[in-house]
């Protein structure tokens, strides 16, 4: 029996805090939340509007990596591309952006 559907749930919030650190580097504070809303109260999804907004990901993701394939390099079992590489693609993402206004187009669904 489930027992949440014969109560009606307020919005409650847990909020847990941590600190992670990595290696001999200071600590970084973390904040992760969680909220129970009741279903009522949150928009509606709009799923082919989520489908789309994946899509576009998926092909932006598929443009970054096509642009590292070209300056990786192998050592061993690894792929090995340059410390700057994201930031080197995104300049030139932005860049062609700018330059040509159906360049973001052609990434549309």
């Amino acid at each position: 029996m489930n027992h949440f559907a014969k109560h009606s749930i307020k919005s409650e919030r847990c909020v847990s805090q941590m600190q992670l650190t990595a290696g001999d580097s200071a600590p970084i504070s973390a904040k992760i939340g969680i909220s129970v809303e009741d279903a009522a109260a949150l928009p509606s999804l709009d799923v082919a509007a989520e489908r789309k907004i994946e899509r576009l990901a998926m092909k932006v993701g598929e443009n970054l990596f096509n642009f590292m394939q070209s300056f990786c390099g192998v050592d061993g079992s690894k792929l090995v591309v340059p410390m700057d590489i994201l930031d080197r693609w995104f300049n030139k993402f932005q860049e062609r952006a700018k330059r040509d206004p159906g360049f973001l187009k052609s990434f549309a669904l």
